[in-house]
């Protein structure tokens, strides 16, 4: 192919190439932002070799085109600047793409003090958390792609392994309890009929989220290690007391080596209530003004909880991504699946018991990254327009604690604060049952490159006020040396 000699033809060429890459990468760049908004695992295209073949060529452009085609000379210094400019911000925003880190953290009210923040929970990214004590941080396995997922996971007790095999962006859980547990785990599977509503529930009180069933006016709750003696004066109470003192009924399923299973009704007032619960046959019990049927299905000695899960493909809110694990070991093999929690130190593990007094917890969630800094909300205050209930500003006061250092801040909308090479910024506040603010959601994000995009920015604005101001007067001055 010959090319044009005309050096006008040469240069438009130039032009019109340099703007088709700019282009390219311009139209590149708004798809994959509006595609990764519907599907966050998108985001790796940012970078994919197209972009980065682009972004490459976009560059030579510049380069030869400037060095070609723009003489070095005092005149031109502004051109040079402005282009050496766009090539560093190109550089520095690859930079900034290659490892910019974003993502969330959550501080939770208990009694009156906030927990502290040590941590956040990387966006866009997904590990598995094995722990052998809740007491203790649990121990991570980044999944990496979940598209080609094979991981080994990483601590469990000696002699056991796990792995991950199978991961699904939307998919509906369903409890699947048995009775198969290596451990003494006790539980009950009730039918519950209620105002024209019927669900199937479990108790068992080695699980968090299985402690306690919470119906319209009532709570239920189970007691497997009960006594004849107990039940009487749960049944019977003496004179004066009222029982538990809650503003609700209370229903307690009670059990034991030598009880068989009865529920007792203790309501707020002190009276009580107290009806055998024989398998199969529904028992008519009266809690909160009503009567409410209930059904003893199974009891469980050796119960073992895990998840099945369906795929789904259509519109559904109680789809969540899951991930399936397998663990195994002398004579012990278990398979479930795990759901997504945004924040695993807000939600319940999965407990497993894995025989010879040794128990698991499992956790599928985000990337989890330590902060260089703990830091502490003292206090809170949301401030509202005036006259109306519109959200003026949410203000945290924090201490931010770093070996022996401490010092304290304001973070405000729009005043993030600095922690290390994070910035820590508002995200969103959720009230509890009493009105008040139960959660904080901080945003976290790193930012790696940004003197560097800032140094490129000033070099373009350099350039052009050189080209615009200084080489008037240098081409003025040349004209009248050459007169």
């Amino acid at each position: 192919m010959n090319l044009p000699r005309n050096p006008v033809i040469r240069l438009l060429a130039s032009t019109a190439l340099g703007c088709a890459l700019l282009a390219a990468v311009i139209i590149y760049l708004s798809a994959v932002s509006i595609a990764a908004a519907r599907d966050p695992r998108l985001n790796d295209l940012y970078g994919h070799w197209a972009l980065l073949t682009l972004s490459a060529a976009l560059a030579v452009n510049i380069i030869l085109a400037t060095a070609l085609r723009v003489p070095f000379r005092p005149a031109r210094l502004g051109a040079w600047c402005s282009h050496a400019g766009v090539i560093v911000l190109m550089g520095a925003a690859a930079w900034y793409a290659a490892f910019h880190v974003s993502g969330e953290c959550l501080t939770m009210a208990d009694q009156g003090r906030w927990s502290a923040i040590d941590h956040f929970f990387v966006n866009d990214t997904y590990a598995i958390f094995v722990s052998t004590d809740p007491r203790q941080a649990p121990v991570q396995t980044p999944l990496g792609v979940p598209g080609r997922l094979n991981a080994s996971l990483a601590g469990l007790p000696e002699g056991f392994s796990g792995s991950a095999d199978l991961f699904l962006p939307r998919a509906e859980l369903a409890p699947r309890w048995q009775n198969d547990s290596p451990a003494a785990s006790p539980a009950v599977i009730l039918q519950i009929d209620d105002l024209g509503h019927s669900q199937r529930v479990t108790l068992c009180p080695d699980e968090p989220e299985y402690q306690q069933f919470g119906g319209r006016g009532y709570a239920m709750i189970y007691y497997p290690d009960s006594d004849p003696r107990q039940v009487e004066q749960l049944a019977k109470p003496a004179a004066g007391d009222r029982g538990p003192g809650m503003p609700y009924d209370v229903a307690m399923v009670l059990s034991g080596p030598q009880v068989s299973p009865v529920l007792v009704v203790v309501r707020p007032d002190g009276s009580r209530w107290k009806g055998d619960l024989d398998r199969g046959r529904e028992l008519a019990v009266p809690l909160a003004g009503r009567t409410v049927g209930v059904t003893l299905l199974e009891r469980l000695d050796h119960a073992s909880l895990t998840w099945d899960a369906q795929a789904v493909a259509g519109a559904s809110a109680a789809a969540v991504p899951a991930v399936r694990v397998t663990i195994r070991g002398s004579g012990f093999e278990r398979t479930s699946f795990l759901p997504f929690a945004s924040f695993e130190n807000a939600s319940a593990p999965l407990r497993m018991d894995l025989g010879g007094g040794k128990t698991i917890w499992l956790n599928f969630s985000r990337r989890r990254v330590d902060l260089p800094a703990t830091v502490q909300v003292t206090a809170t205050q949301y401030l509202t327009h005036p006259g109306t209930s519109v959200p003026q500003d949410y203000i945290c006061e924090v201490t931010i604690a770093a070996g022996g250092l401490r010092r304290q801040e304001t973070l405000r909308l729009n005043e993030p604060v600095q922690v290390g090479a994070y910035q820590l910024s508002q995200g969103s506040w959720q009230s509890g049952p009493d009105g008040r603010v139960a959660t904080i959601r901080l945003l976290v994000a790193s930012r790696p490159a940004l003197w560097l995009i800032w140094t490129a920015c000033a070099m373009i604005c350099a350039g052009l006020l050189y080209g615009f101001y200084a080489k008037p007067l240098l081409m003025r001055r040349a004209g009248k040396e050459g007169a």
